[in-house]
C-alpha cells in the first residue's frame, strides 16, 4: 500500500504479545514514517473518525466488536474472510482471503466513501439503546420468574 500511495498511514491501536514483532517488521521494511501505533487507547471510536479505510486482516476472530463499531462509523471494512459472517452488518464489509495481499492492497487503496448505516446497526441489535432494553427486559423476566 504504501509503496502504491506514499501518503499512506498505517494506524495500529492497540496492544499485545505480537507488538515486538511489528515494531520489527516496521523497521524491516523501512516504513516507520508511515506507521503510527497508539497502544491500548479508550478513545477508539475518536480514532475511527480519522480513518478512511478499516482493514481487519486476522487469522481469527470471534466477534470483534471493533469491526461492529468501524461500521457504526459508516467507515469501509475490508477484512480477513476468516472472520465469521455475523459481523458483515452493513455493506460496508469486504472479505478477503488473507493469502492475497496484492488483493488487500488494491481494495485498500480505492477511494469509498463513508456511509451511515445506523439503522441498520439498530435493526441488527448491535446499538446500545437496542442491548440495554433487552438486558433490562431479560433481568425483569428473570426477577418476575424468582418471586
Amino acid at each position: 500500500i504504501y509503496k502504491r500511495n506514499p501518503n499512506a498511514r498505517l494506524l495500529l491501536v492497540g496492544d499485545g504479545e505480537l507488538r515486538n514483532n511489528i515494531e520489527e517488521q516496521i523497521v524491516a521494511l523501512d516504513i516507520a514514517e508511515a506507521v503510527i501505533m497508539t497502544g491500548n487507547r479508550n478513545d477508539v471510536a475518536e480514532l475511527m473518525q480519522t480513518m478512511d479505510v478499516f482493514a481487519f486482516p486476522s487469522l481469527w476472530e470471534g466477534l470483534p466488536v471493533t469491526l461492529i463499531e468501524a461500521q457504526a462509523v459508516g467507515i469501509p471494512c475490508v477484512i480477513s474472510d476468516r472472520i465469521s459472517n455475523d459481523t458483515n452488518i452493513t455493506p460496508l464489509v469486504t472479505a478477503l482471503p488473507i493469502e492475497s495481499p496484492e488483493l488487500w492492497a488494491e481494495k485498500l487503496c480505492k477511494k469509498s466513501e463513508k456511509h451511515d448505516y445506523s439503522e441498520l446497526i439498530k435493526k441488527s441489535g448491535f446499538d446500545i439503546k437496542s442491548s440495554v432494553e433487552k438486558i433490562t427486559e431479560l433481568y425483569f423476566t428473570l426477577e418476575g420468574e424468582r418471586t
